[in-house]
């Protein structure tokens, strides 16, 4: 029996410190059949449930029992063959060769929480109030009583803010050196707290920067990068969990390039996570989300965010200048046994780009607005290689640079445009112009302050004009008159 009871010191003692379960312990030469246990959670909306998982084995009268220290079950049925095999070791005696057996404490929580999991089998909850703790901002603790046993106690319940939650197995009594009780248990200490939140990046193609935003032009590809911290945990996982995008007008959606998780350190847990891209079902004003398919692979070991980039453009509806183009995210998720979702608040990124007007006047009067000039553009001062867009001068000599007819945008930088058509009467200029394009240089109207160009009208006529007639007949009387003058100077010699 002392054998029996010193080995059952060691396993209970080292079930306790692997399950770090802090107690107060008092001696007693006789165990009680019944133990108070204070059960304490400072942090409000959890929802703790005790289950026993066995009953500590007594003999003899009421008031003077004492325990075989074996655990039995009421029904086996109420607890998987492991939890059954994990709590026979408890009372395992000195084997043959001299060994003993000693419990995994960490492989029985860890097979209580696979039984949680599977929803089946991982003990008979305790009656009554005894059974549940509620924590709230004016309940922190509560003392339940419990008969002498093995127990689990899971949290049901938590709050959405939560990432991490350690169930806990505990004996009581237990023994070591006499045997001791169980006064108190903090659970608070085993759940974690942590709000999720979902933060949002961009960045022009081929640059390693993500930033809050970016300028851009129009119709050229750009990234965003949603990264959203983990909700739930390992023991309490959630039923669903997506990110969820909001485009406006002047952005197009084009392709989702990757979904990652992410470690602790920044480095990738695994590169292809497994997706939906869904379009119904969102939130209002939502454009797509990207539903995890399996949420096993946001509890890998050290995994705490989400990575989600994805291709989009900027289409004519952009905003010019102002505000920019704003797209939110947000991630939702539903917690453990909950239909609705919840939501973390919103975070924005923006896209800006901008326009570029030129005008077009006479050089010996400015206020005569010259129509029908025509402008390329390019991003490089010789002019040369593929033109970004074109603008032709109105009645009021203004023209912003379109393609394919739609306003043309640009995001920041140095460019170069030339004119390839003259107004009617006008030379054609020769000069490469320049604009630097800013976000300081637009104008309360979203464009940029008018590029004014001076032009001079021509020094010669136009090839096929009104002059080129004049000359031709004042050069054809010159040879008539000088063939008449001609004719009279022979005349003249022939006379002698």
């Amino acid at each position: 029996m002392k054998t029996t009871k010193r080995v059952l010191a060691v396993v209970l003692a080292a079930l306790m410190l692997a399950c770090m379960i802090p107690f107060a312990a008092s001696a007693a030469n006789n165990p009680a059949t019944s133990t108070s246990v204070t059960l304490t959670c400072s942090k409000p909306g959890y929802t703790f449930e005790i289950y026993q998982l066995a009953t500590l084995e007594f003999k003899g009268e009421e008031g003077s029992k004492t325990t075989s220290g074996l655990y039995t079950f009421a029904d086996p049925a109420d607890i998987t063959a492991d939890i059954k095999a994990d709590i026979q070791k408890m009372g395992d005696t000195i084997t043959s060769g001299g060994s003993t057996s000693t419990i995994d404490s960490k492989k029985l929580l860890a097979d209580c929480d696979t039984a949680y999991e599977n929803k089946a089998n991982y003990g008979t909850q305790v009656s009554d109030e005894n059974g549940t703790f509620t924590s709230s901002a004016t309940v922190t603790s509560k003392q339940v009583t419990l008969p002498a046993g093995v127990f689990y106690v899971v949290c049901t319940d938590a709050p959405d803010g939560v990432t991490g939650i350690t169930n806990s197995v505990f004996a009581t009594p237990y023994y070591d050196n006499g045997w001791k009780a169980v006064d108190s248990i903090n659970l608070g200490s085993k759940v974690f707290d942590e709000t999720p939140d979902a933060d949002k990046k961009v960045r022009n193609i081929g640059d390693n920067t993500w930033s809050e935003s970016i300028t851009e032009s129009l119709g050229k590809d750009f990234q965003f990068k949603i990264l959203t911290k983990v909700a739930g945990s390992a023991a309490q996982k959630v039923d669903a969990y997506r990110v969820v995008d909001f485009q406006p007008e002047g952005i197009d959606f084009v392709r989702i390039d990757s979904v990652k998780t992410i470690k602790s350190d920044g480095t990738v847990a695994k590169a292809d996570v497994s997706y939906t891209k869904v379009t119904t079902d969102l939130p209002s004003g939502a454009t797509f989300g990207v539903n995890i398919t399996n949420v096993d692979d946001l509890y890998d070991t050290d995994v705490t965010h989400v990575e989600v980039i994805y291709t989009a453009k900027l289409n004519t509806n952009a905003v010019v200048a102002g505000n920019g183009n704003i797209n939110k995210a947000r991630l939702q998720w539903k917690p453990n046994g909950k239909a609705e979702w919840s939501s973390t608040p919103d975070d924005d990124a923006k896209v800006f780009t901008y326009n570029v007007t030129i005008e077009k006047v006479d050089n010996a009067d400015t206020t005569k607005k010259l129509q029908g000039a025509v402008f390329e553009i390019y991003d490089n001062a010789q002019c040369t290689g593929t033109k970004l867009a074109t603008a032709t001068t109105g009645q009021d000599g203004r023209a912003k640079f379109k393609k394919d007819n739609a306003d043309y945008t640009f995001k920041e930088g140095t460019y170069y445009f030339k004119e390839v058509t003259a107004p009617a009467g006008y030379n054609l200029s020769t000069e490469i112009y320049s604009v630097a394009i800013n976000a300081n240089t637009s104008d309360t109207t979203a464009n940029f302050t008018v590029f004014q160009i001076k032009n001079s009208k021509n020094v010669l006529p136009e090839t096929g004009g009104a002059g080129t007639l004049v000359f031709t007949i004042v050069g054809i009387s010159l040879i008539l008159a000088a063939g008449v003058l001609f004719v009279i100077v022979m005349k003249k010699r022939s006379s002698k």
